[in-house]
C-alpha cells in the first residue's frame, strides 16, 4: 500500500472559522430572544450545525489517498474508505482553479471542495479536494470522484501505468427522480403532514371537548414561564397559527427538495428531514404545554 498526500489548503481553517463565527452570532442573538419555541429551534439548529461542521473538519484533517496494484483508495474519518478499482475507471480529467458548478451538500468551491457538487459539463461529483489548485476527476461507472493530490503527476503516472484514458467527460443527464413515487419520500412526507395536522387540530379537539382550562398561557419566555395568558379558545387559535407556520415551512422546504432531487435523491431526503425536525420541535413544545397546564 502506497499513500499520496492531499494538497495542504485552508479548508480546515475556513470551516473552523465559519463554525466559531456562526456559534458566536447565534449566542449573541439568543441574548435578545425571550421566546421558548424560537430558542428551541435555534438550539436544535446549533446542535446539528456543529455536528455537520465537525464532520467536515475531521474529514478535512484526516483525508488521504492510497493505492495498491488493483485499487485506488480515498481514506478519511479514521477508517472510512472509498475503494475505486482501476479496472472500473472509465476515464479521468484534470482541472485547475475554482470548481464551476453548484454545491449541493458540503463545503467550498473557490479554494477547496468537500461534499457533493454538480460540476458544469461533468455532472454530480463526490468531492474530496482540500484545494482547487489541481483537481483530478475520476469517472467510475455512474459515479464521479474529485481529488486534489499534492503531486498530481504521481497520480497521473499511476493512471497511465494502468492504461487509463485522460479525456473530457461527456455529461450524461440523469433522469429526474419523481419524489411522489418514491416510497421512502412518501413515508417521510406523510409523517411530517401527520405531525403538522396534530399540532393544528388537536388543540381544537381538546377545546371543543372541554378539556382545556378557561385560562391558558399563550406565550412563554426562554425558561418556559408564561408571559401572557388568554382563554382556552385563544390558546387553540394560537396553536393553530403554529400549525400554519409549520405548513409554510414545509412547503418551502418541499420545493427546495424538489429542486435538488434532479441532482441527488439523498440530498432531497436530507432537506426534508429538516422540515421533520422543525415539526417535531413544535409537537414536543405543544405536548409540554399539555403536560404542564392541562
Amino acid at each position: 500500500m502506497k499513500y499520496i498526500k492531499p494538497y495542504k489548503g485552508f479548508s480546515c481553517a475556513i470551516i473552523l472559522g465559519i463554525t466559531l463565527a456562526m456559534d458566536a452570532a447565534f449566542l449573541i442573538l439568543s441574548m435578545f430572544i425571550n421566546m421558548y419555541i424560537v430558542l428551541s429551534i435555534i438550539e436544535a439548529f446549533l446542535v446539528f450545525f456543529n455536528i455537520y461542521q465537525l464532520y467536515y473538519i475531521i474529514k478535512s484533517l484526516t483525508l488521504k489517498y492510497s493505492y495498491d496494484e488493483k485499487n485506488f483508495y480515498i481514506n478519511w474519518c479514521f477508517g472510512i474508505k472509498n475503494t475505486i478499482p482501476f479496472r472500473e475507471i472509465k476515464a479521468y480529467s484534470i482541472s485547475h482553479g475554482e470548481v464551476k458548478g453548484v454545491r449541493l451538500w458540503g463545503y467550498g468551491r473557490n479554494f477547496f471542495a468537500l461534499g457533493l457538487f454538480f460540476v458544469n459539463d461533468i455532472g454530480t461529483v463526490n468531492m474530496f479536494a482540500t484545494s482547487t489548485k489541481s483537481v483530478i476527476y475520476i469517472k467510475v461507472g455512474s459515479a464521479i470522484y474529485g481529488i486534489s493530490p499534492e503531486n498530481c503527476e504521481e497520480v497521473k503516472a499511476l493512471f497511465v501505468k494502468n492504461k487509463l484514458i485522460s479525456e473530457t467527460f461527456k455529461f450524461e443527464k440523469e433522469k429526474r427522480v419523481i419524489l411522489n413515487k418514491d416510497k421512502h419520500f412518501v413515508i417521510l412526507i406523510s409523517l411530517i403532514a401527520a405531525i403538522i395536522l396534530m399540532v393544528t387540530i388537536v388543540p381544537f379537539v381538546l377545546y371543543l371537548s372541554g378539556l382545556i382550562p378557561a385560562k391558558m398561557p399563550l406565550t412563554f419566555d426562554s425558561n418556559f414561564k408564561p408571559i401572557s395568558y388568554g382563554t382556552g379558545r385563544e390558546f387553540a387559535f394560537k396553536q393553530m397559527m403554529y400549525g400554519a407556520y409549520n405548513m409554510i415551512i414545509f412547503f418551502c422546504i418541499y420545493y427546495s427538495a424538489y429542486f435538488y432531487s434532479k441532482y441527488s435523491k439523498k440530498i432531497a431526503y436530507r432537506i426534508m428531514y429538516l422540515s421533520f425536525l422543525i415539526s417535531v420541535i413544535f409537537l414536543l413544545f405543544q405536548i409540554k404545554i399539555y403536560i404542564t397546564y392541562i
